[in-house]
């Protein structure tokens, strides 16, 4: 049995560190996506929508993609359990007691939720000021603006400034 233990010991570690590469990802895409709604979060914040409110939103949408991504993975590992035993070999050591299970599901949801929270929370606190918003006129994006509404920059609406 305890010849079992370095290898499980080590493949735990890989498979978190392949979790903590796919969650620095997910967080890196999520900035990404923050970035390119800039300007919605600066008009949002301008018609009274609350940091909290953001906070939340971007918490929301987190939660969302790694409820989503945990799913499909469980659902690829209902699939490719049974596939995945019959190419083991015979002679490892409690194979037989290999299944999903509740405290399978309880530690993917513990993970997809603490990883959802900690990704949502690096976009959502990211400060709201920006170069490009704030050189932005509000002209020409809607068509009925009058003359002196249209020329009122961004960054007047911005917290920033």
């Amino acid at each position: 049995m305890s010849d079992v233990r370095q290898p499980l010991l080590v493949l735990l570690g890989a498979v978190a560190f392949v979790l903590l590469i796919a969650a620095a990802n997910v967080a890196n895409l999520m900035l990404a996506r923050a970035t390119a709604r800039e300007r919605e979060i600066a008009i949002r914040l301008a018609v009274g929508a609350g940091r909290a409110r953001i906070v939340r939103q971007w918490l929301t949408e987190g939660l969302l993609l790694a409820l989503l991504g945990a799913g499909f993975g469980l659902l690829i590992a209902h699939w490719t359990t049974d596939t995945l035993l019959a190419l083991s070999p015979a002679n490892l050591l409690r194979l037989g007691e290999v299944r999903l299970d509740g405290r399978v599901l309880g530690f993917t949801l513990a993970v997809a939720c603490l990883s959802g929270v900690f990704t949502a929370l690096g976009s959502a606190l990211a400060p709201p000021c920006v170069g490009a918003v704030s050189t932005t006129t509000l002209e020409g994006s809607r068509p009925w603006a009058s003359e002196s509404f249209g020329s009122t920059p961004i960054a007047a609406l911005s917290p920033c400034t």
